[in-house]
């Protein structure tokens, strides 16, 4: 008699309820026994860890696989709940078994392969789910009464603070002084880049143990805990605030540092305005990151005696490796910084030359290898891989009663809508890839929309997908011609 034998425990939670992986194993080797099955012919299919919200788990899966290839008189589990939670999953995995006249046999019930068997085993599943609804509504309802009393629901462990068990309340820990010191630091009007710099040079470890950067700093500011604001459900459609006692500093203090951070924003907008050229596009060829737009300080002109702002363009990587002592030697990047307005004007001269030359795109373009969109099809992939991790989130958020159900439908359905876009771009890449271009007809677009299109911006991002840079000259005179080499790739 072959016998196939399944086991699931998704939490500890549920080892500690009489659901541990032992005791499920023990009871359906005693109960396959019992049947007539020796332990040589019992196949164990165990999945440790694994919600029983989806099918897709392992184990279940080499299950109904071997359930089809090679059929077993026997398939035994502890209880239908751990096949599934769901009714639905529960019923198409116990129609699979009865398909290849294979037995469904669990230990906690007895199931038939009848009308009135089936009508039963229905029934009962229904009501399993019913109950666990209500265990998890009573349990949600329980966590945000819990929450509006004021008291920490789950340690999210904040910087600056340890957790009492007991009172599950925060208590301020010898990180809150940092706390204060970043806060009064900001207050004073001190970029946050030299917060960052004084911080590591100091070799005072992050709140993950790795250098400061300015989105830290920026979060701990952000952070309403510290003023003794306590928000809990951030994710669900009604987040709970509650004043706690123990705030690190004061209102005042607060409002000072937020005020300054408001003011650096706008500067930061007033200076980065307008549109520019290769915004979005240019990447480094030094070490393949982004260039991004960054403001300078105004510099006087004495022949003309006014002040000029200069906007850059800015390799991600230099930046950092500017700022963050420390971090030069895992980021450096030799790629020199250059003003936009000559590298937009340089790079439309470039734009210009080439329509006269249709010879030289059609070279480019076959350098570019226009059939390749695995850099774009990666991103895609990356941002699936991003979503399926967001659900998964949100299922475990579910499972452990922080959401209820309808907050969890509502957010499946917004990850649903932008899985279905990434897969139809995704689609669309792969169709391209698959043909063949004609590169005559490339070209001939190219040209059209740089000699029709007015704004030079609207033309660039029609006809361009991609621009790296790379500035070779060393001088630091104006006035000195730059050596720099521009590589396109056309869309």
């Amino acid at each position: 008699m072959l016998v196939y034998l399944y086991a699931r425990v998704s939490t500890a939670a549920q080892a500690a309820q009489g659901y541990s992986l032992p005791t499920q194993i023990e009871a359906c080797k005693k109960k396959a026994m019992a049947l007539g099955a020796t332990e040589n012919n019992i196949i164990q299919f165990i999945d440790d860890g694994y919600s029983g919200a989806k099918l897709d788990r392992p184990q279940l899966t080499k299950l109904r696989k071997a359930i089809r290839t090679a059929p077993p008189e026997i398939v035994i589990c502890y209880a239908p709940d751990r096949l599934s939670r769901d009714v639905a999953y529960q019923l198409i995995i116990v129609k699979e078994i009865t398909k290849v006249k294979a037995k469904p046999i669990f230990v906690s019930m007895e199931y038939e392969n009848s009308p009135q068997g089936r009508l039963l085993f229905n029934m009962v599943s229904v009501l399993a789910e019913y109950e666990r609804e209500n265990i998890k509504e009573r349990t949600l309802r329980g966590k945000r009464g819990k929450a509006t009393a004021g008291k920490v629901v789950t340690n999210v462990k904040p910087f600056g603070y340890d957790y009492d068990k007991e009172a599950s309340m925060y208590i301020p820990n010898k990180d809150s002084k940092l706390i204060k010191y970043i806060f009064t630091e900001v207050a004073d009007d001190s970029p946050l880049f030299t917060i960052c710099k004084n911080l590591n040079l100091r070799g005072i470890p992050s709140p993950k143990n790795k250098h400061w950067n300015v989105n830290t700093i920026r979060q701990i500011i952000d952070n309403q805990l510290y003023i003794g604001r306590l928000i809990q459900f951030k994710n669900s459609n009604t987040p709970i605030t509650s004043n706690v006692p123990t705030a690190i500093i004061d209102d005042t203090l607060w409002e000072t540092a937020h005020e300054i951070m408001k003011r650096r924003k706008l500067f930061i907008a007033n200076n980065t305005k307008g549109t520019y050229l290769l915004s979005g596009l240019l990447y480094c060829a030094d070490c393949g990151r982004k260039m991004i737009v960054c403001p300078q300080a105004e510099h006087y002109i004495k022949s003309e005696n006014k002040y000029v702002k200069h906007i850059y363009y800015r390799c991600k990587s230099r930046s950092m490796s500017a700022r963050y002592p420390g971090m030069k030697n895992d980021l450096s990047c030799h790629n020199r910084t250059i003003e936009t307005k000559t590298l937009d004007e340089y790079f439309w001269d470039m734009l210009l030359e080439l329509i006269k030359n249709p010879d030289k795109i059609q070279k480019m373009l076959k350098n570019d290898n226009i059939t390749d969109n695995t850099v774009i099809i990666k991103k895609y992939n990356d941002q699936l891989a991003t979503m399926i991790n967001k659900r998964k989130k949100l299922l475990a958020w579910y499972n452990d009663n922080y959401i209820s159900a309808t907050e969890m439908d509502d957010q499946l359905a917004i990850i649903k809508k932008q899985v279905d876009i990434t897969n139809n771009q995704l689609a669309e890449l792969n169709n391209i890839s698959n043909k063949v271009i004609n590169i005559n007809d490339k070209v001939d677009r190219f040209i059209n929309v740089i000699n029709t299109t007015d704004n030079r911006v609207d033309a660039v991002r029609k006809t361009i997908r991609r621009v790296d840079f790379l500035r070779k000259d060393l001088t630091r005179s104006r006035w000195v011609k730059l050596d720099m080499d521009v590589k396109i790739f056309f869309k």
